[in-house]
């Protein structure tokens, strides 16, 4: 349960916040922007100052967006609060060792204390032996209070340890597309404000390439819908081992992926699209089961350069035409936004 006191102060940072974003004060955006507020959730408060720095207004639509992704009832909330319950028992009988250990070290102290004014007040021999025995008997039962205490504390850390990594499992299979096993909308949407923050307070450029399967619709149509995932995943692999440790790559939707690439300019993101370009036209798909060659499978690609301030929406509006451009030219191709395009986006 929250601290009423500690959660006090953030109540009137929260209801200051709303009124200064033209938020509607329910239920729902309260929860928002209390956790924003309160800082608990990093990629939540990124997010909302991203919008702030733009302009871009807080409408219901985009409040819904923002409860539903960081404070909704889905999967990955119900998942963490599974974990977050069984760590909190787990740290309540940590706790409760703990109280325990202290209320017979206490016991113990006040048990000293009697023995030091009886040995003090005595000097008959059997009194001194009598007194000693019974000293080692309660150092033997505090030595082995202690004991149990430092395996429980043990077992205790083992066990959050194991909920953290099922904490950081729930919330991977929340962020990824669980055909292609990349980065799904919801993990795009976060990474996309986050970078284009970082790359706002570095001046570090941020690239973005949108990417689309030729003729996919006809593929499906053709060879049925598992084969159709088998190219999904075969594109997906690609892009992720073209790509480094910092780059995002995701499904954006249906047969379109994107890759968001931090510190990346217009020319190494463009060379980046076509190596990929090349390598899936390069490739032939073949059925091991039936030796089938379907043939090879072609990728279009936009790429566009992030104008520090612009809304993301038209980041985005402008890699898709890009790749537009590029399936009217003929597809399995890579078109990037001109000089002339991004000076008209600043």
């Amino acid at each position: 349960m929250t601290d009423l006191h500690s959660s006090a102060p953030f109540a009137d940072t929260t209801l200051a916040l709303m009124e200064r974003a033209g938020v509607t004060l329910t239920p729902e955006n309260y929860m928002v922007w209390y956790t924003h507020a309160a800082g608990r959730d990093p990629a939540l408060s990124r997010l909302i100052d991203v919008y702030m720095s733009n302009g871009e207004p807080f409408t219901e639509e985009r409040n819904l967006e923002l409860y539903e992704r960081f404070c909704g009832d889905g999967k990955q909330a119900e998942g963490i609060q599974a974990v977050g319950e069984k760590m909190g028992q787990t740290l309540g009988q940590i706790i409760g060792g703990v109280e325990e250990n202290l209320q017979d070290t206490q016991a113990f102290g006040s048990m000293l204390s009697s023995l030091n004014d009886k040995i003090a007040n005595s000097s008959e021999a059997e009194v001194m032996i009598d007194l000693v025995g019974k000293l080692r008997a309660e150092t033997s039962f505090m030595h082995n209070r202690i004991r149990a205490l430092e395996d429980r504390l043990s077992n205790g850390a083992n066990e959050i340890s194991d909920l953290k990594k099922q904490l950081t499992e729930v919330q991977r299979e929340a962020n990824t597309d669980a055909l292609t096993m990349v980065s799904n909308r919801k993990r795009f949407d976060v990474e996309l404000r986050s970078q284009a923050a970082t790359a706002v307070e570095t001046g570090d450029p941020l690239c973005l390439i949108m990417i689309d399967i030729d003729h996919f619709k006809n593929f499906n149509d053709t060879h049925g819908h598992q084969i159709g995932d088998l190219v999904l995943r075969l594109v997906a692999r690609t892009l992720d081992l073209s790509t480094k440790g910092q780059d995002t790559v995701a499904r954006y939707g249906g047969e379109e992926f994107a890759i968001i690439l931090p510190e990346t300019d217009i020319g190494n993101a463009y060379n980046l699209a076509e190596r990929i370009r090349q390598k899936m036209a390069e490739s032939r798909i073949r059925l091991k089961d039936h030796d089938r060659h379907l043939g090879k499978i072609t990728v279009s690609a936009g790429v566009a350069l992030y104008v520090p301030g612009e809304p993301l929406t038209h980041l985005i509006e402008r890699a898709d035409q890009c790749l537009y451009r590029a399936k009217e030219a003929g597809r399995n191709r890579v078109i990037a936004t001109s000089e002339d395009e991004m000076a008209a986006a600043e």
